[in-house]
């Protein structure tokens, strides 16, 4: 089940979500938690052949856009993160899902991983995939409201440890392609 706002606000006064740096109120939506971008973004180079089971290493450029706003032409595709960071209790999972004023631009704020789940061990920020489908250049600013957590109550408590393969994630982080499928931290 999808947490309502005031389920939101009774599971961050209990710690169940911990977001930092805390949550104003007008951040709490009827169904989830507003977020915003953080300030720096990750471009990845272009028009290199990428192998995802080379256990490769890619070569992004970091842009800062604490000073400087970005323009994302269309087309275009760049990595970036929320300023919020995210601890769970192993009752609940969340998902990212982009804002419809962006979306109705053309912004798409994940490819097809939606799922923030597995963080109950540490704080985390997600990491968004940012494509611009439409029709307009749009310009991406430190701190614009860019997406929406919704938690979802778990039937039972999670016994994994959270996945090791993004583990200590601040702000965007490119594709860890040297991290072997199922390897996990056995802590």
């Amino acid at each position: 089940m999808i947490l309502s706002d005031r389920s939101i606000r009774g599971a961050l006064l209990t710690g169940e979500i911990n977001v930092e740096p805390s949550v104003s109120d007008a951040d709490i939506r009827p169904n989830g938690i507003r977020v915003h971008l953080s300030d720096r973004l990750l471009i990845p180079p272009l028009d290199e052949v990428v192998d995802p089971t080379a256990q490769s290493e890619l070569a992004f450029r970091e842009q800062d856009i604490s000073r400087q706003p970005f323009v994302i032409e269309r087309g275009a595709f760049v990595l970036g993160a929320t300023k919020e960071a995210v601890r769970l209790s192993r009752t609940l999972t969340c998902h990212i899902d982009g804002r419809s004023t962006l979306a109705r631009l053309g912004l798409m704020v994940h490819c097809s991983s939606s799922a923030f789940d597995n963080v109950h061990d540490e704080t985390r920020t997600p990491t968004l995939e940012l494509i611009n489908l439409g029709p307009f250049k749009l310009i991406l600013r430190h701190n614009m409201a860019i997406a929406m957590l919704q938690f979802t109550r778990l039937t039972s408590e999670i016994e994994q440890p959270s996945q090791a393969q993004y583990r200590g994630q601040s702000g965007p982080q490119g594709p860890n392609l040297k991290f072997k499928i199922g390897d996990r931290d056995e802590q």
